[in-house]
């Protein structure tokens, strides 16, 4: 494993903003706890440059809590609600499945 590399055992989280994230309901608990896709969609940025990559935290690191309240939504109309835990070997074995199946 490279020094840089992030175990397959480790638990990633991604911020989770409503409503952009949620799909239907008026909030994230009437939302009938669906979380739409765009939770984990690649944007355009207002610079024009497409993300390559989504942003998530590291929950291991002793920042995460401080990390996580810095966070701040892109639009005004989102706010923050919670987070979704992701392990980082199930994310790799997506990513291989997709790339297997191209």
């Amino acid at each position: 494993m490279k020094d840089n590399q992030i175990d397959s055992t480790e638990d990633v989280a991604r911020v989770l903003f409503y409503p952009s994230f949620f799909s239907g309901g008026d909030s994230p608990l009437y939302s009938d706890g669906v979380l739409s896709p765009t939770a984990f969609k690649l944007q355009i940025l207002k610079s024009g440059t497409p993300e390559s990559s989504i942003s998530v935290l590291r929950t291991i690191l002793e920042s995460f809590t401080h990390d996580l309240a810095k966070l701040s939504p892109r639009s005004s109309t989102d706010y923050k609600c919670g987070y979704a835990l992701l392990n980082v070997g199930q994310i790799r074995s997506i990513i291989l499945s997709f790339l297997k199946q191209r």
